[in-house]
């Protein structure tokens, strides 16, 4: 699926009929056969939408473009597949999914993250960027709390028989690096690893996945995590339905559930899963489901503000 944005108001008719010339003249597309320009509508937006098909390669594909100008703003959606994909129920959810505006910036559309200006942006190195709120820090690997985190995960780590791994970057409530009082009351992390991994990139990429395919993801990520939960003595109390979504153009999984340990507080987490040039970033966002009120407006924000560099590592 593309999407694509010009900053101005544009003929509707002359804007689809170079996207089909466009196309036309491109490797993949230069074959197909294009329906009869139609009048449409997307979320209220008078739309000029047609349907394509064609082969490449040996394959065939069916495929969708539509246009419409929003606030000065015009857009292009063009999306293809298999016929099947064309007229299924996962595309009509994908499209019913993507809000032009509004607050649901963390759904696969066409929303630009604006990153506050008191936010901080952290670079991580060899990877990419990522901005977080005035309410957050990066935690300092010589203070208290990640010295007693270290010392736990080393002492946990041989009894529990899984593999902890330190992660690169750990945000935290302001304030715990230097042990302000009242900085421990609320619990929040954002928790970033980086490992050498590219079996996820094939899937992540693909805006096709069957429904079959979902599924076997879904249940693959809950037995992991859920298998990993016991070994903490802890729990998945909701687990939602996985999904592929788009950050910034780029593919991720989304893992979300509430956890619980022992009679603690439910904890809402919400893991993003990017692979890229061999490398996969796992994004873990987390907090107390009755810290919620402060916490799930930013933290919607701050994983729509991580950009992957483009260089090759």
């Amino acid at each position: 699926m593309q999407i694509q944005q010009v900053y101005e108001d544009l003929d509707l008719n002359e804007y689809a009929d170079f996207i089909e010339q466009s196309l036309n003249h491109s490797e993949i597309f230069q074959n197909s056969s294009f329906g009869e320009l139609k009048s449409g509508n997307f979320q209220g937006h008078p739309t000029k939408e047609s349907f394509f098909h064609g082969e490449y390669m040996g394959h065939s594909y069916w495929g969708k473009f539509f246009v419409f100008n929003l606030s000065n703003v015009a857009y292009l959606v063009l999306f293809q597949g298999e016929e099947a994909f064309a007229h299924s129920k996962l595309l009509r959810s994908i499209l019913n999914s993507f809000s032009i505006r509004g607050s649901q910036t963390d759904r696969i559309g066409l929303v630009k993250s604006i990153v506050p200006k008191d936010w901080k942006t952290v670079k991580i190195e060899n990877i990419g960027t990522i901005s977080i709120p005035p309410t957050m820090e990066l935690r300092d690997d010589n203070s208290f709390v990640a010295l007693v985190a270290d010392r736990a995960r080393d002492a946990l780590a041989p009894k529990i028989r899984i593999q902890m791994k330190k992660s690169k970057l750990i945000f935290q409530p302001k304030g715990q690096n230097k042990m302000i009082k009242g900085s421990f009351d609320e619990y929040s992390r954002i928790l970033i690893n980086v490992t050498n991994d590219v079996s996820g990139d094939y899937y992540s990429q693909r805006s096709d996945l069957s429904e079959e395919e979902i599924q076997t993801l879904n249940d693959y990520y809950l037995s992991e995590i859920s298998t990993g939960m016991k070994a903490f003595h802890a729990k998945i109390v909701r687990w939602y339905p996985f999904e592929v979504r788009k950050i910034n153009g780029k593919g991720a999984f989304r893992i979300a559930y509430i956890r619980q340990l022992g009679n603690s507080k439910p904890v809402s987490v919400q893991e993003y899963v990017f692979f890229n040039h061999g490398k996969k970033i796992d994004i873990t966002l987390s907090y107390r489901q009755t810290e919620k009120d402060k916490w799930e407006k930013d933290f919607s924000n701050v994983i729509n503000t991580f950009r992957l560099s483009t260089k090759n590592n």
